[in-house]
Order: C-alpha cells, then structure tokens, then sequence
C-alpha cells in the first residue's frame, strides 16, 4: 500500500459518524452472519455515506474490529478499574471474572457478535485482537 492511501485508511472517523453508526453495526452484526450483514444497509441506517465507511476503515473486517475493540477497551477500563487495591491473585481473578459477566450481561449484542460473528481468524491477526492495554495490567 502507499502512503497517501495508508495515511487514509488510519484517519479517525468523527464522533458524530462513530455516534451514527455503532446502534446499527451492533444490531447488524449481533443478528446476523458476518458475511449476511450488507453494508450499503449499514450505511443508510446509520445516515452516512458507504464510500465514508470504506474511507475510514478500509473494509468490512476492520470496521467490525474497530467498534469491537471500543467495546472491549471500555471493558479492559472497568477491569482496571474494579482491581484497583486488590493484592490477592484469586481476588484479582474473581473480580475480573464478576466484571466480565456483568459487562457481557448488560452488552449481550457484544457478546454474540464475538462469540458467534465474527470471523475468528482474521480477528486473530488483527492488532486489535491482543488488547494491548489488557495484556499490560499485571
């Protein structure tokens, strides 16, 4: 890839589009087959421009990934943020065990979007599967 198109493809969609976009991309992709959810649809019950999606994310596989991984950071942040003063490893655990369930309980279109969506493989060799800032909390 060139430059010009890399530095594209690694622009930030505004809040205003992201704002637009995440009710109906979890609503697809929580209902439907990865490969079943179209993304003209997308677009147009969100209210923005197919070619704006591609612009900022560069296919569908990334812009799945990209909403998926906001939602695990705001989970990584409640984890780090329940272990805060615990010293014990079995309380570490329990705790980030409760917050998990707690989080997929009242995100279940999270939940089955990475349980039954989306294709496992090509996440796996995505950065955004290692959750970097998970993996650094000791």
């Amino acid at each position: 890839m060139n430059s010009a198109v890399d530095t594209l493809l690694h622009q930030t969609p505004s809040q205003s589009i992201k704002k637009r976009l995440e009710p109906v991309v979890k609503a697809a992709f929580s209902r439907q087959d990865f490969h079943q959810c179209n993304m003209r649809d997308i677009a147009k019950k969100a209210g923005v421009g197919y070619g704006t999606i591609y612009k900022y994310y560069g296919s569908k596989e990334k812009f799945l990934f990209a909403f998926v991984d906001e939602w695990l950071g705001e989970l990584v942040a409640r984890i780090i943020d329940h272990l805060q003063g615990l010293e014990e490893i079995k309380e570490k655990l329990r705790k980030a065990f409760w917050v998990q369930l707690d989080y997929y309980e009242r995100n279940p279109d999270l939940g089955r979007i990475i349980l039954m969506t989306i294709p496992l493989t090509t996440w796996m060799a995505d950065q955004t599967f290692v959750q970097k800032r998970m993996t650094d909390t000791s």
